[in-house]
């Protein structure tokens, strides 16, 4: 999928949520995004990434110029693999991001900085960040 959805130039909204391709498949679809400019949105939530996949995906999103909406809650990447997604995402000029959902997505206090920031510079850009109450005492 991952590999045709490179090549494709008709595919706008792409639900892959409870698969479970875990990282390699984060790697896979960063590689795609990289190469996609038409896809505008992806769901990869329920599917096991952990940061490692996290961070081959941002690869993508780095240079992404056509995807406006990302769906990867669920997924236990936590503060490290969220920065590395946020960082991509602001370093690409070109991103056409203009909503992340991140639920359930285990972050602290530095994630929850960053986006302050990012959000001043970006004001339409919507976040989804549902966090337990515990986990929002560590990330304040």
């Amino acid at each position: 999928i991952c590999k045709a959805m490179g090549e494709n130039a008709s595919i706008r909204v792409l639900d892959l949520s409870w698969n479970g391709f875990a990282d390699d498949g984060a790697a896979a679809m960063g590689n795609a995004l990289r190469h996609n400019s038409t896809l505008k949105e992806l769901d990869l939530s329920h599917n096991r990434i952990t940061k490692k996949g996290a961070f081959a995906l941002s690869k993508g999103l780095a240079v992404n110029d056509a995807l406006r909406v990302l769906k990867i809650g669920f997924n236990p990447f936590e503060s490290d693999g969220t920065m590395a997604l946020l960082k991509a995402m602001r370093n690409n000029a070109k991103s056409a991001m203009e909503e992340l959902h991140l639920n359930n997505i285990t972050v602290g206090k530095g994630v929850i900085e960053f986006l302050d920031e990012y959000m001043k510079h970006n004001p339409n850009f919507q976040i989804t960040l549902g966090v337990s109450p515990t986990d929002r005492r560590e990330a304040m």
